[in-house]
């Protein structure tokens, strides 16, 4: 008994020596660190290492053969759960991110008219003539001469801006020999301080050297009408502001051919305020305005989960030494029972879709696609239980049984590597944490 273990000391010796000094011009290929594991794997096997057993275990014949299947293994167990991962997010955003319940509001003449829904918006069509836009109230000032002095008296000035119920007083110090740019910017400034509600600039004209103060009401309509009068001085009469150059002017438009309506504002309420329609430009013909389900963002919605979906159906049957042909079954069992929704099951599990024909039935019988995707049993809650399965169990589980049996492969996992498969440690085959 002394003899053979004896003996089979010196074999572990020798084989050790042997592995070592076998692998040392490896060293170019493969980093030192994986090398080392290598080493102490081999050595680990050829010693007969195994705890509770006097048997020598199977050595490894090579690191190329080692890393080569520990990596390809790993890289398709990742692929596949990052792939059923993804499919889950897909799943529940269509399940979870009201994608059924938006609406979508489509102009016939988006450069005349456009508009946005909420999603309690009633489906409806509105058949819009748009006679009038809305415009803003606007004084221009009088040019003055650039350089020019003496167009404004000294003394104190005071203008008042009213908009609506409000007043807002400006006031500026004239000096006898102040520019009229000056001047003006010093009222531009004033006005700006007293925040009446109304903008106020400065327009200079380069070629006819003339510089004017402009005012713009803050908003479209009558609602932001303003008044400029001066309260003491004259700088609003000289600086040519008392007057609208452009007043301002409500919207008029038709709903369904009814009376004319008119609005201080561009943008309208329908629906009671569910939905809102913006005016860009008025014209003799009615704009035809649709409030329905966002079919667009279905249609897309609905292709990822798809596209997804075949990702994971793909990556796992063009692998099938590597996952148990169980875990393949169980995620292509989730696309049976399509429906007629323009949906085809192809043999491997994976669906084909054809996009003109399932826009075609989500305009025609959106109930029917609603239902076949996210009701009781629906597509979308099968593919999201099917990737939780995979997903939330312990990845190894996927590993093909003839490959997780298999004596010559050692147990690999990122940032450690190679291990004997004896000492029963986490992260067969993969590159992921579970």
């Amino acid at each position: 008994m002394e003899r053979s273990s004896e003996a089979k000391r010196e074999a572990a010796s020798d084989a050790g020596r042997k592995a070592r000094d076998g692998d040392s011009a490896r060293g170019a290929a493969y980093g030192d660190a994986e090398l080392e594991l290598y080493r102490s794997v081999a050595f680990w096997y050829a010693a007969g290492a195994t705890p509770g057993a006097d048997r020598t275990a199977y050595r490894p014949p090579s690191p190329e053969a080692l890393f080569a299947y520990a990596r390809r293994a790993a890289a398709v167990l990742s692929a596949v759960v990052q792939h059923a991962d993804a499919l889950r997010a897909e799943a529940r955003r269509l399940l979870l991110g009201g994608v059924f319940e938006r609406k979508a509001a489509r102009s016939s003449d988006p450069a005349a008219l456009t508009a946005t829904a909420t999603e309690r918006a009633r489906s409806a069509a509105y058949d819009i003539v748009v006679e009038r836009i809305a415009t803003a109230q606007r004084n221009d000032g009088a040019p003055m001469p650039l350089g020019a002095i003496g167009g404004f008296p000294a003394g104190t000035h005071r203008l008042s801006i009213t908009v609506g119920m409000r007043t807002a007083e400006a006031a500026i110090d004239v000096r006898p020999f102040d520019a009229n740019e000056t001047t003006l910017l010093r009222l531009r400034e004033a006005i700006r301080r007293a925040e009446p509600g109304v903008q106020a600039a400065l327009v200079r004209d380069p070629i006819a050297r003339t510089v004017r103060l402009q005012l713009i009401a803050a908003g479209t309509g009558t609602d932001f009408a303003f008044e400029v009068a001066d309260s003491d001085g004259c700088a609003a009469e000289v600086a040519g502001l008392s007057d609208a150059t452009a007043p301002a002017v409500n919207a008029r438009y038709r709903v369904n051919g009814g009376e004319a309506r008119t609005s201080s504002s561009n943008t309208i309420l329908l629906d009671s305020g569910r939905v809102l329609a913006t005016f860009k430009r008025a014209g003799p013909a009615p704009v035809r305005l649709s409030i329905g389900p966002n079919d667009e963002e279905i249609a897309a919605s609905i292709r990822s989960l798809l596209e997804t979906y075949n990702r994971l159906i793909r990556t796992m049957t063009e692998a099938p030494e590597f996952i148990d042909p169980a875990a393949v079954r169980a995620a292509a069992e989730a696309s049976r029972q399509l429906g007629d929704v323009a949906l085809d099951r192809l043999p491997d599990g994976s669906i084909a879709w054809d996009g003109e024909r399932f826009r075609d039935v989500l305009t025609h019988r959106p109930d029917a696609v609603r239902k076949r995707f996210v009701g009781e049993g629906g597509l979308a809650r099968r593919f999201d239980a099917a990737a939780a399965r995979i997903v939330e169990a312990p990845t190894a589980q996927l590993l093909h049984p003839d490959a997780a049996k298999e004596p010559s492969y050692p147990t690999y996992a990122p940032g450690r590597g190679l291990a004997p498969s004896w000492l029963r440690m986490n992260g067969i085959f993969l590159n992921i944490k579970y």
